[in-house]
This record gives structure tokens, C-alpha cells and sequence, in this order.
């Protein structure tokens, strides 16, 4: 049996989604030595199964201004500081023959409240943004939303902080338990897993 390898850190970062890569890179601009571990790999979990889409909020606003908002803000930090992570490709809501007339007259109103740009189209503009779209189209707006590559961002993250600090990555790594002296953990305990 071989002797099992101990490593120091000042923080360990449990998961390697968006998130946990996102913690381990802003630790290491901050001058904060880490070690980052996961069970499976990079975005083995919900970062990695998405659909891609950055909303705009557009999709909240007519139930709930506030996540719409929030929606719209993180996007836009998004698209600010990961830009090579981004394609902003805009999107488009429409109503087609037999959707409710007063919600499409009123998402516009629904978007101002919520801080998300919305510029009205006609159909024919929409069509050609989107030619697949219905001939049923009798409203279109666009919104600011983009598709993402989750990949990118937390390979760049991984290696932005091992590149500042030497944070650490080890894939296919499960915590097991801690040590605690005084309601502090002190040490983790990790196994590896199989590949």
C-alpha cells in the first residue's frame, strides 16, 4: 500500500463546476493558496449539462421583475468579464396566432421594469433574424441574451489560479471526512477514485 500523499492549502474548493472554479480563481486573486477537487472532472455536473443560454431575464419578467433583474445584472457582468466565454447572440421572444395578445403588447413594459433592453421587430424583421419562424408571428422583440461555454470559463479559471498562485486542481477526488480540533477543521480527508 502506497503512503497517502498529504497537501497543504489554505482553502479546499469542493466541486469544479462554475462555481467552485470561479471561487478557486478569485481566492488566487486575492493571494489565497487552494486546492480544488472534484469527484468526477471539470463540469462533470449541472455547469456541464446546460443548455448554454445566458438569459437576459426576459424570461422572468412578467412573474418576477426581481429575478429578471438579477438575471439581466449577471449576464451583463458576465459578458464584461468572461467576453471570450460569450457569443452575444440575442434573442428573440415571440407570439404567434393564438398566444395571449395582451402579455406580447405588455412584455415591453415588463423588460423596462426589470432593466432589460427590448427593442420591438415586425414579423418580417424577425423572420429574418430567424427565418424558421412561423408565418403565425404577429409580435417579436429582441433581448439581449447570449449562449455561453461553461467549459471555457472554468478551464480558465482552473488555470488563471494555478498560473497566480499555484492553486491546485486533482480530478477524480472525493472529501471522506475532516478533521476537527475546536469546531475548526483542520484537515480533510480525500480518496481517489477510479478513472
Amino acid at each position: 500500500m502506497s503512503k497517502p500523499k498529504t497537501y497543504e492549502t489554505d482553502v479546499l474548493v469542493i466541486g469544479g463546476g462554475v462555481t467552485g472554479t470561479g471561487v478557486m480563481r478569485d481566492l488566487a486573486l486575492r493571494g489565497i493558496h487552494c486546492l480544488l477537487i472534484d469527484r468526477k472532472d471539470l463540469n462533470a455536473g449541472a455547469s456541464g449539462g446546460n443548455h448554454g443560454l445566458l438569459h437576459s431575464g426576459g424570461r422572468y419578467v412578467a412573474n418576477d421583475t426581481e429575478t429578471a433583474a438579477e438575471c439581466a445584472e449577471e449576464a451583463e457582468i458576465l459578458k464584461r468579464v468572461a467576453a471570450d466565454c460569450i457569443d452575444p447572440c440575442g434573442g428573440l421572444f415571440v407570439a404567434v396566432a393564438g398566444d395571449d395578445a395582451d402579455y406580447a403588447e405588455r412584455f415591453p413594459d415588463h423588460c423596462a421594469e426589470a432593466g432589460i433592453d427590448c427593442q420591438s421587430l415586425t414579423p418580417a424583421e424577425a423572420r429574418e433574424r430567424e427565418p424558421a419562424l412561423s408565418d403565425g408571428v404577429f409580435a417579436a422583440y429582441a433581448v439581449p441574451d447570449a449562449t455561453v461555454d461553461p467549459f471555457h470559463i472554468t478551464l480558465g479559471n482552473v488555470n488563471h489560479a494555478q498560473a497566480l498562485n499555484g492553486s491546485s486542481y486533482l480530478p477524480h477526488t472525493e472529501a471522506v471526512g475532516f478533521d476537527i480540533e475546536d469546531g475548526i477543521i483542520t484537515a480533510a480527508i480525500c480518496r481517489d477514485l477510479p478513472r
